[in-house]
């Protein structure tokens, strides 16, 4: 029998079962449930010492939660079995309850989102940042490539879903809102952006384990002082779309998180003047410092990927940004207009863009 979903009520106890908290902390009432939105259910359980814990589990009312948590959570076990280079670069595995389709890690509560981290109100864009995270997935790349293709990671090596968004399932159009009509009708119409996504396809070309969904959520960064020079700790986390697949796929989401950072930061700064927007000089350092970091990291003999392959990877994840951003709105949102023109205007001169836009060459 299938243990039912937890609960805000539950998920304490459960933990308590499990030995993850200590029963002296839950009666004297210093645990602290928080239900945390997304396509499973997960709980954020802070304990007033500092320690805490992430619990994660399938939801069953989502078509295939079941499968990616059990991936995700097969990922942790793996990397921390073989006591891997990667460990430092996520969080540490608690428990992986295969039957329950349930895994807890610890919770990180000194780290924050890159998007918090990157509008922090801090002086001054964080460009280091940014250049520690390309190196960070030029490890993941170099140490997941040694393991060769099946054994890297549990996904078959697919493109994105969204190079097939143009040609959409009669399953997908009878759910999508009208929001997401839209973007998909805007997309269908546009030859450059329909382009986009079959070169993403086309070109796509496995080589390693990848994470398959960096974001500014799914970075958490952390401040690190090192003889007075600052430096950060940042670990990837949500690791259900980990796959072999294209490494610079996620070097163009990095990238294109950049650019929605940018592209909203001027959206804002233009409704309100106390905000102040990402120039057009920090974008480019970020992305040149970024590209520095990630090529570095990967040591000599590396071939350095086409910038220009890289510009359309992020073009297309720019489109799938906007799909996403109005798949659930009853109307198109401002934020998909602009990411889809931003991906079209990439598309139409990847080139200019990884050199103009990026930095990249």
């Amino acid at each position: 029998m299938t243990p039912r979903p937890l609960d805000v009520d539950t998920v304490a106890p459960y933990l308590l079962s499990r030995g993850l908290i200590d029963e002296e902390d839950v009666f004297a009432g210093n645990v602290c449930v928080e239900s945390v939105a997304g396509r499973n259910r997960s709980f954020k359980v802070s304990v007033s010492n500092g320690r805490g814990v992430f619990v994660k589990q399938a939801d069953p009312a989502t078509a295939g939660s079941s499968g990616t948590v059990g991936a995700e959570g097969a990922f942790y076990r793996r990397v921390r079995e073989e006591r891997s280079e990667l460990l430092s670069s996520i969080p540490a595995l608690l428990l992986h309850d295969e039957r329950a389709s349930l895994l807890a890690v610890e919770l990180l509560p000194d780290h924050t989102t890159l998007a918090a981290h990157c509008r922090s109100g801090e002086p001054g864009f964080p460009v280091r940042t940014w250049q520690e995270l390309g190196a960070l997935l030029g490890h993941l790349h170099r140490t997941e490539a040694t393991r060769g293709r099946g054994t890297v990671a549990s996904g078959p090596g697919t493109p994105p879903w969204v190079t097939r968004l143009h040609r959409p399932a009669p399953s997908m159009l009878s759910t999508l809102s009208q929001g997401g009509l839209a973007v998909l009708g805007i997309v269908q119409a546009s030859p450059v952006l329909v382009g986009g996504l079959r070169l993403l396809a086309d070109e796509w070309h496995p080589d390693t384990g990848v994470h398959g969904d960096v974001r500014g959520s799914n970075v958490l960064v952390r401040e690190t002082s090192c003889d007075e020079e600052p430096a950060w700790d940042i670990r990837l986390v949500d690791w259900e779309s980990q796959q072999f697949g294209d490494s610079l796929w996620d070097v163009a989401c990095a990238l294109e998180t950049l650019v929605r950072y940018w592209a909203l930061s001027l959206q804002v700064a233009a409704h309100d003047p106390r905000r102040t927007a990402i120039s057009s000089s920090e974008l480019r350092a970020a992305g040149a410092a970024f590209w520095e970091g990630h090529i570095r990291s990967q040591g000599s003999g590396y071939s350095t990927p086409d910038a220009t392959r890289l510009a359309a990877y992020c073009a297309a994840r720019l489109t799938q940004s906007a799909f996403q951003a109005a798949a659930d709105r009853d109307e198109l949102p401002r934020t998909a207009v602009l990411y889809l023109q931003i991906s079209e205007n990439i598309l139409a001169a990847p080139g200019e863009a990884a050199a103009e836009l990026l930095a990249l060459t």
